[in-house]
């Protein structure tokens, strides 16, 4: 429990108190109808920019990808300080939807809960908090980063917006987390498998003793699937998968391809990365290289998703995140795992600062019909509003 004074408090009740819901949701419809399909993300990214240079905050655009720039927006207070980060990412899905629209008191529209109705609560709060009579220390960070949607995108643009060092003391990615702390998560990489023999697809009777992909590519499923049945046993509190989810091999039922693919994924518990499990998938399958195989070359890369991530539940962070839900909601944000992918590791792992997710409820994000609760729009900005509130305090 964080100790509040009734000044604070009384402040924190005003600033609430301004959060404008019929203008938070024109915000997020303004957002919507800017198409930003992963690696086009270039014309939101502007709009957002000047609307934040429009509300007086310092602003940034970096173009090491040129239609994927990233904005970053900072909102400075009276005292010297810390700085709070509030963290989305520009893209959402290239999937078709119907127009934007708000309707029952719901937002509809591609990317309204992942992720453009959670930014337009973060650039809501910034607006509202430019307003406080506290004499806050340090300052409000927004960032907005590109091309995080796979299997287009890898957060290319995120590792360059951290090797700048453009990130807070502690940060929150406004994703997933709506009624419970994701407090750790696995990480996740897509393996690719591929089997290939020189030469052109022979006839089965005009190629015996060509060797077959397909031959090969069924011992190495058979290894996977031994593997993917030994972690589903163990009973380590992680849930480590690995998932086979395509296979792709030849293009007529009497030729001997020369090519047989397979995907899939493998998730798995922190401190473990992407690199462990490039070794563990070079043990796994190196009878590949056995010299009877020979004509037969298989190659195995791993594109790292995410790498999973932990929180100390002792971190200043997330004492004000619970707080500040707790004076929004009246009741706990309890804690949990998860098993969605997101960027909380780069900021741990990359930037050494404490990342949190809290943002809206998840559960259409990327389905065909995307929606969020305005309410919750709402209740979402307040929290972010209170949580700066308690973080950016000054210290004695």
């Amino acid at each position: 429990m964080i100790a509040v004074t009734p000044h604070e408090r009384e402040e924190a009740e005003r600033l609430c108190a301004l959060v404008d819901a019929e203008r938070l949701g024109r915000t997020a419809l303004e957002y919507l109808a800017i198409p930003s399909p992963t690696c086009n993300e270039l014309a939101f990214a502007e709009f957002l920019a000047e609307q934040l240079r429009r509300m007086s905050l310092e602003v940034e655009v970096t173009r090491l990808y040129p239609n994927s720039p990233n904005v970053i927006a900072r909102q400075r207070y009276a005292l010297p300080g810390r700085t709070l980060e509030l963290d989305a990412h520009l893209d959402t899905i290239n999937m078709p939807h119907a127009a934007p629209e708000i309707r029952a008191g719901r937002l509809h529209g591609r990317g309204a809960c992942d992720m453009k109705g959670a930014l337009a609560c973060m650039v809501e709060a910034a607006r509202v908090l430019s307003q406080t009579r506290l004499p806050l220390a340090g300052s409000l960070l927004i960032t907005a980063h590109a091309m995080h949607e796979a299997p287009h995108g890898h957060s290319e643009p995120l590792d360059d917006m951290i090797a700048r060092g453009q990130f807070g003391d502690a940060c929150i990615i406004a994703e997933i987390g709506s009624t419970r702390l994701p407090m750790a998560g696995l990480g996740m990489s897509i393996f690719d498998i591929t089997v290939e023999r020189s030469g052109e697809p022979l006839h089965e009777t005009k190629g015996r003793g060509v060797p077959n992909p397909i031959a090969l590519a069924s011992r190495i499923l058979s290894a996977l699937t031994a593997r993917s049945d030994e972690l589903a046993r163990n009973p380590d509190e992680w849930r480590d998968s690995l998932f086979v989810g395509q296979v792709h091999a030849g293009d007529f039922y009497n030729r001997i391809p020369t090519r047989c693919h397979i995907q899939g994924t493998r998730r798995y518990g922190p401190p473990a990365d992407v690199d462990d499990m490039r070794a563990e998938f070079a043990q796994l399958l190196a009878f590949t290289r056995a010299p009877e195989l020979q004509g037969l070359n298989t190659r195995v890369e791993l594109t790292r998703i995410a790498d999973g991530f932990q929180v100390s539940p002792d971190e200043e962070i997330v004492g004000c995140l619970k707080e500040a839900y707790q004076q929004v909601h009246g009741e706990a944000l309890g804690e949990e795992r998860c098993t969605v992918v997101g960027n909380a590791a780069w900021f741990i792992r990359d930037a050494g600062v404490p990342c949190l997710y809290h943002g809206l409820d998840p559960s259409s994000a990327h389905a065909d019909h995307e929606s969020a609760d305005l309410h919750a729009m709402v209740q979402l900005t307040q929290t972010y509003i209170r949580t700066a509130l308690l973080y950016l305090r000054p210290t004695a």
